[in-house]
């Protein structure tokens, strides 16, 4: 008896192909260090409006946040804050850079299955915009490797392409 073809496999995203959570606390760390320096401002301070923020939002990796904090508004009325904020903004683009991996096999399993003619469907809570700047960077290393990959997203689903 032959076994049946596996034609698609669901799969979690965060903390399952990759550590989000690592990424997330180096990415957010940095950046955070960075705004105490430059802004002056206590740790303490920015932490409780940054998780004002969150709450507010709904996600802890909400892009405007640097703007929404009353106190960097206030001690700066009037001025772009990511321009004045921009090494913080860098330092976060720099650390999720080096900590955004696939576990190990990942890649390999990815491969595998896409050999196999599998298609993949990579859940995830993140906002769309985050799980596909993720999943077209997975992408691109699991199939193509020239960095053309493309993915459809769905609201919370990333589908990795077939070609």
């Amino acid at each position: 008896m032959t076994r049946p073809a596996i034609t698609v496999l669901v799969t979690d995203m965060d903390n399952t192909l990759f550590d989000w959570l690592e990424m997330w606390r180096a990415a957010f760390g940095a950046m955070l260090d960075r705004l105490v320096t430059d802004s002056g401002l206590p740790r303490a301070t920015l932490e409780e409006e940054l998780h004002a923020v969150h709450r507010e939002h709904g996600t802890t990796e909400y892009a405007f946040a640097i703007q929404a904090l009353p106190s960097l508004r206030a001690r700066h009325p009037g001025e772009d804050l990511p321009t004045r904020y921009a090494g913080a903004i860098e330092a976060y683009r720099t650390a999720r850079r080096a900590t955004l991996r696939l576990y190990p096999g990942v890649l390999e399993t990815l491969r595998a299955l896409r050999a196999a003619g599998t298609q993949v469907v990579a859940y995830t809570e993140s906002r769309a915009f985050h799980a596909s700047c993720r999943s077209e960077r997975s992408a691109e290393r699991a199939y193509q490797p020239s960095a053309s990959a493309s993915c459809r997203i769905a609201p919370r689903y990333a589908i990795m392409p077939q070609t």
